[in-house]
């Protein structure tokens, strides 16, 4: 199964190379055993046209993150974790579990052209 998993990184790396070449955009080796989703600084990227915001469902450290999906299929993790997430149009909300003995949760609301600073919380 590593062997699958392995293999399939490998050609998601090569596909992101091939993407980013046609693209005339500067190719970043990657490190092996690295993944595809890099974290981003304070000052948060906005999506593009075919890009999805999704929550990051992989078990791990990052689950519950969101992430926007490139078109390429690589993802890049926020620094703002969710239980659900929507966009539309310069506007998104968040809610997420609040800490506590009792169930309640937390909406914020966030600018979609910087989806790491809050607009409202």
């Amino acid at each position: 199964m590593n062997e699958d998993l392995a293999d399939r990184n490998e050609r998601a790396q090569l596909a992101v190379e091939e993407f980013e070449s046609d693209q005339g955009a500067e190719t970043i080796e990657a490190e092996p055993g690295s993944t595809t989703a890099t974290v981003v600084a304070e000052a948060g990227p906005s999506m593009v046209t075919g890009e999805a915001l999704v929550v990051h469902g992989v078990p791990g450290d990052d689950y519950g993150r969101l992430a926007i999906r490139h078109t390429d299929g690589t993802r890049t993790l926020l620094d703002r974790s969710c239980m659900r997430a929507h966009i539309a149009g310069d506007h998104g909300v968040c809610l997420s579990e609040a800490p506590g003995i009792t169930p309640s949760f937390d909406t914020t609301f966030f600018n979609a052209n910087n989806l790491n600073i809050d607009s409202k919380t």
